[in-house]
Parts: structure tokens; sequence; C-alpha cells
């Protein structure tokens, strides 16, 4: 209704990105872009008890249950929340990243085709990581728990994507007197990236600043913990 934090006006975009299950994630470099179907399934059964359960195995729940649930109303803690436990650093989240190219004991990111196997997989184990997943992974997970949480949704992807690891809002590369390129500074720019954009009203930052909010799921440098 139209009071909600997550309210859509537009019928369309509500069909599209809370009711829609399937999907395409964009991938490959500016040059070559590539895409791919996914099956987001947010409305498969048992989907939605394993997305409480994601929940309920937080830090947040585990550390201070009765304040967890009462932050629940509210998509800017879901969002945190969740976006946090679907990759599995510090929590034993729902997806375990690797950027090896070497994939023993788990699957290759790029074989997964929807998030259902990937959710199942994780109850089924008794909550251990899904081996493997890489950012469109983790984006195309956390669309389908927030979607199945009738929080609008959709995966994002940059290309040319500045990854700015020492926060000075720069891509620093260094070079020799001589013009050789040196291996310092943790800085990158990735073929691409993917994340996520969430619609909700932003009570704490004011009216402008309300509508598509940025969540990104893949585990790099902490921020504020």
């Amino acid at each position: 209704f139209s009071g909600d934090d997550v309210f859509m006006p537009n019928k369309a975009e509500c069909e599209e990105y809370v009711l829609e299950e399937f999907g395409i994630i964009f991938a490959g470099n500016k040059n070559h872009i590539s895409s791919f179907g996914w099956n987001f399934g947010q409305f498969q059964g048992d989907i939605l008890n394993i997305c409480l359960s994601i929940m309920d195995r937080s830090l947040y729940y585990r550390q201070d249950p009765v304040t967890d649930v009462s932050h629940r109303h509210d998509p800017k803690y879901l969002g945190r929340v969740l976006s946090a436990m679907v990759n599995a650093n510090d929590d034993q989240g729902v997806v375990l990243g690797n950027w090896s190219g070497k994939y023993e004991g788990g699957k290759n990111p790029s074989s997964w085709t929807g998030s259902g196997e990937i959710l199942q997989s994780w109850k089924k184990s008794g909550f251990k990581p899904v081996k493997y997943g890489q950012c469109w992974v983790f984006a195309a997970v956390l669309t389908t728990v927030l979607r199945c949480l009738g929080i609008p949704t959709r995966t994002i992807t940059n290309f040319s994507s500045a990854h700015d690891a020492d926060g000075n809002l720069r891509v620093d590369e260094f070079y020799d007197a001589d013009g050789n390129h040196l291996e310092r500074g943790a800085d990158s720019v990735w073929n691409f990236h993917v994340w996520n954009e969430s619609w909700f009203t932003r009570n704490d930052l004011g009216p402008s600043y309300s509508g598509w909010q940025v969540l990104d799921a893949t585990p790099q440098e902490e921020s504020g913990g």
C-alpha cells in the first residue's frame, strides 16, 4: 500500500522487480557484453522458510534476537543483514566466494542457473556455505531473497568497474622511472561487477534519497565492521 516503505507506484515495475521469477544477468566486458538467463524462483516451495532461516542465522540475530526481530520491518536493516548473509564471510552465510579458477569440492560459479538450487543446498547441508560463487551469484541470490520478502530488487552490472581498495577515490597505478609497471597497491579495474539495487524510502536521509538503493553482497572490504 502507498504508505509502505517499499511501495512502488508503477505497476509494471512492481511486476518486474517483485513478482518476476526469471531474469537476465549481464557480464563480459564493455566491448563484448554477454548475457545469460537466471531463475530467481523467489516463490518456489520452501524458499520463504529458507529466507527466514537466513535472518535467524545472522550475527545480528545471534547477538540480540529481540532487537533484530524488532527491526525486521525496516528494509534498510534487512538489506544490510541479508547482503552480509548471502556471502559466507564472517557469518557462515549462504555462498562461499572463489576467484581462483579451481573449484574442487564445489561447482564452478558459471555453472549455476538459478537461486533455488543454491538456497536449497544451503539448507540441506545443515546451513554450510555453498561452493562456489562470484559477484553475479551473490547478486542473484540476494535478488531472490529480497523479492521473496516483498522488497523490489534488481541486479545491476557495471562494466570497467573500479575497485578503490584504499578509499582515496582514485584508481592508482605505479610505474618506475623507466615506465615499467610496478605491482604496488591493491586498486584494480574489473571487467565487470554485479550488485543490487532495492527500492525503498530513506526516512533517515530525507525524501530526496528515496528510491533505488545500492546493495552489494560480494565480500570485499569491511565497511564499519
